[in-house]
This record gives C-alpha cells, structure tokens and sequence, in this order.
C-alpha cells in the first residue's frame, strides 16, 4: 500500500530557488526575530534533560536543521534528520549542525538504542502514520523521546471550550475564512495535520507496559511576514507586531486557565524508564508535570 507524503520536498528547493521564498528561510538563521522567539519559547522547556556527552537525534528537522542547532549550541552532540536534506546541507556546510542524513521518520535506518534522546518537534503531524514515527524514535532512544506538537484542539463535550469553539467558527465563516468540521485542519503542502493527546500517548507507553511520562503546555500564535520582525523592536511598527503577538499568547492563556481553549502546542517526554531524581526536579521547576503510569499486575 502506497502511502501519500507532503510535498515538503518542493517546498525546501523553492525556499532555495525562489528570491523571495529564500528570505523566509535565510530569516530562518536568525536568532533575532520574533519568529525565533517563537520556537526558542518551545525548545527551552527541554533543557532539563540537557547532559553533557549525550548524543541526540531530531526527526523532521528540515528547517536548516532548526533543532539540532538549538541543541549543538546548547552543548549536545545532535544527529539532525529530515527526509528532504535540501536545506539541511547547507546547514552542515555553514557548520551550524554537526552531522545529518535523510530519514524517513517511520522506518529510520539507526540500530536500536543509538541515542539518548530524540527530539520530534512540529514534525508528525506532517506523516501519514505519525504512531510508526513514535514507535521508531522510542526504539533508537536509550532513555526517552520529546514530542513538541499542536495538541488536539477537539472540546470532547467540555460545554466551555464547545461553546467557545462555535463561536470562534462563527466569526471565521463571518469574515469567510475556512472552517474545518470537528476542528480538523491541513496544509498547504498537503498534509492533514495531526494533532496529540496525552490520554493516546500514555495508552501508547502502556501497551509498551512503559509506565514514565512528563508533559507541559504552552500557547503559540504565528501571522505572516512575522520572520521578519526583530525581537529587538527598533520600529513603531516592529514593536507594534511584538505586542501584538505577546498579547495574543497572553489571552490564549487567559482563555486557557478558563478552560474556554485548549493550548495549542503541548510538549511530552516518553521516557524509556525512570528518570532519576534530578532530572525530576529540574523538570518540575520548569512547569513539567512528571507522572507515573499504572503497573501491569498481570506481568
């Protein structure tokens, strides 16, 4: 059975080719824009399981190797993967990563154990079987896989977040935007977009009769051109944007802590066993919720 991938492949030799795509990606190297803030607000909530001399792989990591920088400029040695190395090689030329191959996420060509963590961020919800990709990476890991992805936004009869959802759908078939039935969505590179839930991923560990996991949340919002924007607001207007953003990601929060809107990005650590207690602490004191599985007492 043949099975349909995004056409992220295209899009990578575009950002290549195309003047104007390529300064979206060239944004993507800078450390100074608030499309960076972005993505940094997500990757630092796993520096506490950061060790020296532990070797990392990251899945999906097509965006100039994005994570596996992140990660080598935090002191970890990171193998960076993608299926499409288009944007990757560039990457490793201008040293920012330090090794790479293509993989396909769902059948990596690594030995069992070969890392210690593996990091998949914003990346399964692009495969057509994102569950092969979980059971993959926990595989090759030595002691746990992190998952930063859009959580599933479906209210599963919360009459708070039900009634909010359909008013939010009512403003957008107003100002005729698409609307989704049951707040399913896809992308412009042809991929539906795969959503977690922490009930799934604990019944996965579960079947695994793993029984250590970890999970947080966070909220994120992006609009266009915002690569461009710096950090660093010098402008009326780049400090307009910023405000904005910031503000947005403020009442998301708000409408969170209500109950009103599920957080849109939510990040959790699979662990292949029990984590000892420092790296416990450290992650409960950067807002992690460690949580211990029920034991099989049939094994």
């Amino acid at each position: 059975m043949d099975f349909f991938y995004d056409k992220h492949d295209q899009q990578y030799q575009e950002y290549k080719e195309d003047k104007e795509k390529s300064k979206i990606a060239n944004s993507w190297l800078d450390q100074q824009s608030l499309d960076y803030w972005r993505h940094y607000r997500m990757l630092r909530l796993v520096r506490p399981l950061i060790q020296k001399n532990e070797k990392w792989l990251t899945i999906g990591d097509g965006r100039y190797g994005s994570e596996a920088a992140w990660l080598k400029r935090n002191g970890v040695n990171c193998h960076c993967s993608d299926m499409h190395t288009n944007l990757i090689e560039d990457a490793h030329q201008k040293g920012l990563i330090d090794s790479f191959s293509s993989q396909n996420a769902e059948n990596l060509d690594f030995k069992s154990n070969s890392f210690d963590y593996v990091l998949i961020k914003e990346s399964l919800h692009h495969l057509p079987r994102p569950w092969l990709a979980i059971y993959e990476s926990f595989r090759v890991c030595k002691k746990g896989v992190v998952i930063i992805e859009p959580n599933d936004p479906y209210p599963y009869g919360n009459i708070l977040r039900i009634c909010f959802v359909k008013l939010k759908n009512l403003i957008k078939r107003f100002l005729r935007k698409k609307v989704y039935k049951d707040e399913y969505g896809f992308e412009e590179v042809g991929n539906f977009i795969y959503t977690i839930n922490l009930r799934e991923l604990e019944k996965l560990l579960l079947g695994m009769h793993k029984t250590n996991i970890a999970f947080n949340n966070l909220n994120d919002h992006h609009f266009k051109n915002i690569e461009y924007i710096s950090i660093n607001a010098k402008t009326l207007k780049e400090r307009f944007i910023c405000f904005k953003l910031k503000t947005i990601i403020f009442l998301k929060d708000i409408l969170c802590n209500l109950s009103f809107l599920n957080y849109s990005i939510g990040e959790v650590i699979l662990f292949k066993d029990k984590p000892n207690h420092e790296i416990i602490e450290k992650l409960k004191k950067s807002n992690w919720k460690y949580k211990k599985l029920p034991i099989n007492p049939y094994l």
